[in-house]
């Protein structure tokens, strides 16, 4: 079963990812928040072997 909760944020976050990378390049991984319908999320990202940023997952903001 697709789990459409977890496919909005990805596309969320993905549109937005490239305004928190952070600028020191030694970074391996990060997180940071968004708010989807009033509801707030936690998504992290990992640098990946090819210095690429891939979408790790997320929880709710707010626990």
């Amino acid at each position: 079963m697709k789990d459409e909760l977890a496919d909005a944020v990805k596309s969320v976050a993905d549109g937005l990812v490239s305004h928190y990378v952070p600028a020191d390049r030694s970074v391996r991984n990060f997180n940071f928040d968004l708010s989807i319908e009033g509801e707030t999320y936690t998504v992290s990202y990992k640098k990946d072997n090819e210095g690429y940023w891939t979408f790790e997952g997320y929880n709710t903001g707010l626990n």
